[in-house]
């Protein structure tokens, strides 16, 4: 027990022990003879603090016996592994909200035009893969290609197919605009990912310990560089306020 600690308890002994000198006296007063024995305890109320994150302790800042107010800085926890997913987290945020106002604002015209564009190329990949499958299922009668190329050929078609697809689908989108469930759907992603952000917000402030309360630190129970789990004691604060003197007084007969 710290010297602080020690010299509250002795404190409260004198005012236990006041407190019982005043009542023989007032006893004493009829009855110089009488005497008065009490039997009580103080009631001390302790605070076991801790972090609500997991994390390196960076830092602790006082010392058993110190004196503290509420607000004050106890300990702080390596803040860079959580400022790292606040900033991936923003970035997401980011992302999202640009996704929907693009979807609710529609495409620009040199997107369509792009568009246009690579639906041409595809179309001209395909017909090309079609008259190389062609001229190569006319040569495997002479021998002059294996049934590897033309298993070759044959792929490079159904590629192109599904690359032409997509870029027919991709125009159609850019002409007609957004559909109100891409947009309703971008629009829950964007909640999602400012929901993330809160959270890692909140981590990131759970990193700093701070004292809840006026009182006395009566046990340190960590060093920096130690790990710790959410929750588990760093502090033991006994308040100053309340601290409660119990005594047991007789009756008068």
């Amino acid at each position: 027990m710290s010297a602080r600690v020690r010299m509250l308890a002795a404190a409260l002994a004198i005012l236990v022990g006041a407190v019982g000198w005043y009542l023989w006296r007032a006893r004493g007063a009829d009855d110089p003879n009488a005497a008065l024995s009490l039997f009580g305890n103080v009631d001390v109320h302790q605070v076991e603090l801790a972090f609500r994150v997991t994390g390196r302790i960076a830092d602790m800042k006082v010392q058993e016996g110190d004196r503290v107010k509420a607000g004050d800085t106890l300990a702080q926890l390596d803040r860079v592994p959580f400022a790292t997913d606040v900033a991936a987290a923003q970035a997401d945020v980011e992302q999202a909200r640009a996704q929907l106002e693009k979807l609710r604002r529609g495409f620009r015209v040199e997107e369509i035009a792009a568009a246009r564009a690579t639906v041409a190329q595809r179309a001209a990949d395909l017909a090309n893969a079609r008259v190389t499958l062609e001229r190569q299922q006319e040569l495997i009668a002479a021998g002059l290609v294996t049934h590897q190329q033309i298993d070759d050929a044959e792929a490079r078609v159904a590629q192109s197919e599904a690359q032409l697809a997509a870029a027919r689908e991709q125009l159609n989108l850019e002409l007609h605009g957004s559909r109100i469930e891409d947009i309703a759907a971008q629009q829950a992603a964007l909640a999602s990912a400012e929901a993330r952000l809160a959270k890692v917000q909140t981590a990131l402030s759970d990193t700093t310990l701070l004292a809840p309360s006026g009182g006395i630190i009566s046990v340190r129970a960590r060093e920096p560089g130690a790990i710790v789990q959410a929750g588990q004691t760093v502090y033991t604060l006994t308040l100053n306020d309340p601290v409660w003197i119990r005594a047991y007084v007789p009756q008068p007969r």
